[in-house]
Formats: C-alpha cells, structure tokens, sequence
C-alpha cells in the first residue's frame, strides 16, 4: 500500500495536479512505517503545498522535515529554502532572512539566485539601501548564470537610484534591461518598460513647468 500510494502521489505530482498528489502524499505519511518513508511522505506534501501556494502549510511542513533525522544536505537545501520562501510570502520576512543569507551563498543555483534578490529585496523595504546595493552588486560580480533574478535586482538597484534622487542612473539601468534581457514574455520587460515610463513623464512634466 505504501508502495502504491508513493507512486501515484509522484505520478499526479510529475503531471502537475498538485491537489490529487497532496491527497496521496498525506495518505502516504498517515500509514508510512519506516523513518524513510514518512520523510519522503512529508517532502511531498511540502512540494504540493508549496506549489500550490499554502505557504503556512508549506513552512509548517518544513519545519516538521528539518527536525527530522537523516536529512540529507540536499534535502536541507530545498526544506530551507520553501521555509525562507513561505516565510517571506507570508509576511515574516524577518524570520525568512536569515535563512535566505544562507542560501544566498550560491547564486549558481536557481534557489541561491532568488535568494540573493530577496535579501536585497528585505533591505530595500527596511530602508537600508546601501546594504541593499552591495547585495546586487555582489550577486553581480558572481556572474550567475540566472537571469531573471539578476534582472529583478537590476529593476530593484533601478529603485534604489531613484530614492536617492538619480533617475540618470535609474533611467539607464532600465534602459540596459530594455536593450539587453532575452526573455520578451516573463514580465521582466514589461516591468521594465513601466518603470521607464514613469520616470520618462517625470522628466516631460519637468520640462514643461521649466517652459513657463
């Protein structure tokens, strides 16, 4: 049975119906009766609720599987960063950030990518925009190799210019996003070309109150 369960769990979770994998995977954890068994149980439930966007079950689930024995290094990895991701989601970024420095650490990775940016991203909202700053040009210089968070903390760095009064330098990060990122359908450029916008009429009403 627990074999049976496992499998069809994974079998709806590989096709995305992350519902019907959910109600497996708990079925899953219910009967399981080796230690391995119920961790593997409990990482699914973590995934379908984390993808499904149940982030308090998530971060509760995954608080359940680190206090667990046997965790590997990589399971840690990805228990950590749901539980930096759901905390973060759900408000508690203070408790999410230092987990996410952690993981920040490794920005080859997809989830040390994000990470990065969202550190940078806390800092901005408690106003500590220098610190902010050097986490982007930090995840920078590390030459990740994902763009699309390299690309949300240029848009964030973007930011940081215009609260301390550079729209030159905000206005050309933008427009270094506008010429250079890849992906036309991801939202980046439409993000990116709304940003511009804004400061582009900025810069119209300007001139024509210096006109008068």
């Amino acid at each position: 049975t627990e074999a049976a369960l496992s499998k069809a769990a994974g079998l709806h979770y590989n096709a995305e119906n992350y519902s019907k994998s959910l109600v497996y995977f708990e079925r899953f954890a219910k009967i399981s009766t080796s230690a391995n068994n119920t961790l593997n149980a409990r990482t699914g439930i973590m995934r379908c609720q984390f993808k499904l966007n149940n982030f308090q079950a998530c971060a509760d689930m995954a608080s359940q599987i680190l206090s667990s024995e046997k965790v590997s290094d990589i399971q840690k990895r990805e228990t950590n960063y749901k539980l930096a991701v759901s905390l973060y989601n759900l408000g508690n970024k203070d408790k999410a950030f230092p987990i996410l420095k952690q993981l920040s650490g490794d920005t080859n990775s997809g989830e040390g990518a994000e990470a990065k940016f969202l550190v940078a991203d806390i800092l901005f909202e408690k106003q500590k925009l220098k610190e902010s700053e050097n986490e982007i040009m930090d995840f920078i210089d590390k030459n990740s190799p994902h763009q699309f968070w390299l690309a949300k903390s240029f848009i964030l760095l973007s930011d940081i210019y215009l609260k301390n009064g550079d729209e030159f330098q905000a206005k050309h990060t933008l427009k270094s996003i506008e010429e250079n990122y890849p992906d036309p359908n991801d939202g980046i450029l439409e993000t990116t070309r709304r940003k511009l916008q804004v400061i582009e009429a900025g810069e119209a009403a300007q001139t024509k109150n210096q006109s008068k």
